[in-house]
């Protein structure tokens, strides 16, 4: 009896002391990710998180997943991690951190399998093309830019209460037999949601605009209907030519023209991410295979690393080759480098419209090329009115009547 009686003594004791041990190594496991957690939410500081989507989430916090900052804690870089090693991280995010709203809705996309699974090696591969130091000096430059646009975003507000009393004011005078005071729809400070194009405008668009217009005049694309799209509402649009462009240009609409400038901006910017989709796919499935016919592209990028405030070259990124007509290249690589985090403050535009990431354009393209063929006239008034909508501009079947 007395041997069968500290056996389970001996038991429960290794029992106790399995379970402490197994305890204390949780600990220690959400003690370190829940600082690197720390570190993510870090580059996200002075937002309200709670109100952004997960791809923008994606955008602002990932500069923990700098390998410098992962494998210390994870064990591997992200760029190595299996889709076993992604779920065990996942379960654990959410057992040390599932009250954080930007872990639930946000960080753990990077361990999910779905549409989110490209942006996030995409943009963890960007970030590691720099330097820890690097990453940060820009994520402090960003946020004096969240900063300013707080601000201009609050004055933005005043402007537009002071201007709706005006309004109501005016009302009461001409209630009153008052006449009221003409507003010019083309002033300066007008809304660009109640700007209204005139004749002169489309004429000096179409002057700016003179080379694509030129290659799609004569162009007969018939009506098309967009019914089995993801995007539907937007292709319709942007091959119709239903939308205008904003005469003032868009560093007016950003610094100046601030009262409803920011909603325009990030309509251009939206338009800007599809058209890079577009482009890339483009060159990759209609171009590459006729290279002589089109424009080679290379992007290339440096990779400056720094040390006690001293820049050095590091090398180059690996090469990427695209094929696509000359009047392309120009905004293409502006909008690749932006992509690529090489200029985080036009970085900031592009996700003013997070709520349209682009990634269900992909599959409409497949459908779109697998209807008709890469040089069609159906392909070309699509890619020019959407080129024309990133640029700001109204449509080719608005600027055509006045091209010379």
């Amino acid at each position: 009896m007395k041997s069968h009686s500290h056996l389970r003594t001996l038991s429960l004791f290794f029992l106790i002391i399995c379970f402490a041990w197994s305890a204390n190594t949780y600990a220690q496991n959400c003690s370190k990710i829940n600082t690197w957690l720390d570190k993510a939410e870090s580059y996200a500081v002075g937002i309200d998180i709670n109100i952004l989507d997960e791809y923008t989430i994606m955008k602002l916090t990932s500069p923990a997943f700098h390998n410098e900052h992962f494998k210390p804690v994870f064990v591997k870089n992200y760029a190595d991690l299996s889709d076993s090693d992604k779920e065990k991280i996942k379960s654990e995010l959410l057992s040390c951190s599932k009250d954080k709203p930007f872990v639930t809705k946000g960080l753990v996309t990077g361990f999910e399998k779905g549409n989110m699974t490209y942006s996030w090696d995409r943009q963890v591969k960007a970030i590691n093309n720099s330097t820890v130091e690097e990453n940060d000096r820009i994520f402090k430059y960003e946020s004096k830019i969240r900063a300013r646009n707080r601000a201009q975003q609050e004055r933005v507000a005043q402007q537009q209460e002071a201007y709706n009393k005006q309004r109501a004011a005016a009302r009461t005078r001409s209630r009153r037999g008052t006449t009221p005071v003409q507003r010019n729809p083309n002033a300066y400070n007008t809304s660009p949601k109640e700007r209204i194009n005139v004749e002169a405008d489309y004429r000096r668009e179409a002057v700016e605009m003179r080379t694509i217009l030129a290659a799609i005049k004569g162009n007969s694309a018939p009506k098309q209907e967009f019914w089995d799209y993801n995007n539907r509402i937007l292709m319709e649009k942007v091959y119709n030519g239903n939308f205008e462009g904003f005469p003032l240009g868009l560093k007016d609409m950003q610094e100046q023209n601030l009262m409803g400038g920011f909603s325009k901006v990030n309509a251009i910017k939206k338009y800007e991410r599809y058209l890079l989709i577009y482009l890339e796919y483009f060159s990759k499935h209609c171009a590459s295979k006729k290279p002589s016919d089109y424009k080679r592209v290379k992007i290339q990028y440096e990779v400056i690393k720094t040390q006690h405030n001293v820049s050095s070259s590091d090398g180059f990124t690996k090469p990427e080759i695209y094929y696509m007509e000359p009047y392309f290249e120009d905004d293409f690589r502006r909008m690749h480098k932006v992509l690529s985090n090489a200029a985080p403050i036009d970085a900031i535009w592009m996700l003013a419209s997070g709520a349209e990431t682009g990634l269900d354009f992909e599959p409409d393209l497949k459908t779109l090329f697998s209807k008709h063929k890469c040089e069609s006239p159906i392909i070309r008034q699509f890619e020019t009115n959407l080129y024309l909508a990133s640029k700001g501009k109204s449509s080719l079947q608005k600027l055509l009547p006045f091209h010379k």
